[in-house]
């Protein structure tokens, strides 16, 4: 266990290098926890440019400060069960679910053990695996189906040979942009940890009431309104429930480009409430590298 304690803090160093590079948004919102958005933390002098970042929880639309989950009975009693068979489980403050539950091979039946009883089959099918790992601390997270909830993102294994799936929670088949587990895999493709964010007892339709055209229009009037180039449209509008620091809600994912000579280049990214329009989140993702002094400026990468 200490080979894989030790092991877990490498392999998120490591991510920590990409991710600067790619989704930097857990910045602002998850610094100082081993969870967020992509499940990786920016390298080290690496940020996004966070001019115009609009916070979820601040007044805007119909959003308001995101509620405080209780944990459920079940759940509270499938957490004590783990615990007495030596598992760790530690959980977030807001959500009510667990940011990390770590023992050993955590995918085998116990006393803490929900879900449809899916077993893991081995065999280096570790997406597959994972699947059947979160099956098995569902009543621990309070995940109603494993199988209909998350989706593989992508499996990375390293130089020791451990495994880890990145699983993306869904919701109806839509992404919940606040809710990615990673599932870690030993040597011997046993389950050590799982960590991450879940988002329980999403309640969100999947009916827009706002076309995803006029999403686009009120993201390029919030740019405009920001005194920044025109922005053309490369990805998007597509929908997915936004539940980071938030409570869920139908969203529009966008993202405007500009490459102007007279400014800095920009990609915005936006999330556009389905149902009322109001801009739930935006930020430019160009990485910058942080100055080696005090009184110099960030550079862009």
């Amino acid at each position: 266990m200490n080979l894989e304690r030790h092991h877990t803090r490498l392999y998120s160093r490591r991510l920590a290098g990409r991710a600067g590079c790619r989704r930097s948004i857990c910045l602002y919102y998850c610094l100082g926890i081993l969870w967020t958005l992509t499940g990786t933390l920016p390298a080290d002098g690496i940020s996004a440019d966070k001019s115009g970042m609009k916070d979820p929880t601040a007044s805007f639309g119909r959003r308001r400060e995101a509620q405080i989950v209780t944990p459920a009975k079940d759940q509270l009693t499938a957490s004590e069960s783990a615990k007495n068979a030596g598992i760790k489980v530690q959980s977030h403050s807001r959500l009510g679910t667990p940011v990390s539950v770590r023992g050993k091979d955590i995918g085998r039946r116990g006393a803490f053990s929900g879900g449809k009883g899916l077993a893991m089959r081995g065999g280096g099918a570790f997406e597959r695996d994972a699947v059947a790992v979160l099956d098995n601390v569902s009543r621990i997270f309070r995940i109603r189906d494993a199988e209909k909830e998350f989706k593989s993102q992508r499996t990375e294994t390293d130089a020791l040979g451990f495994h880890h799936a990145r699983m993306r929670q869904v919701h109806q088949g839509l992404p919940v942009v606040g809710g990615d587990l990673i599932v870690h895999f030993n040597g011997r493709g046993e389950a050590y940890e799982v960590n991450g964010a879940y988002v329980p007892g999403i309640d969100v339709g999947t009916t827009p009431a706002l076309a995803g055209a006029e999403a686009v229009k009120l993201a390029a009037a919030d740019l405009a309104g920001l005194k920044k180039p025109t922005g053309a449209l490369t990805e998007g509008p597509t929908l997915c429930v936004f539940a980071l620091n938030a409570d869920p809600a139908l969203a529009y994912q966008i993202t405007l480009n500009y490459a102007d000579a007279k400014s800095e280049p920009g990609r915005w990214r936006y999330w556009v409430d389905a149902i009322t329009g109001a801009i739930l989140l935006r930020y430019n993702d160009i990485p910058k590298i942080d100055p080696p002094t005090t009184n110099g400026t960030p550079a862009m990468i």
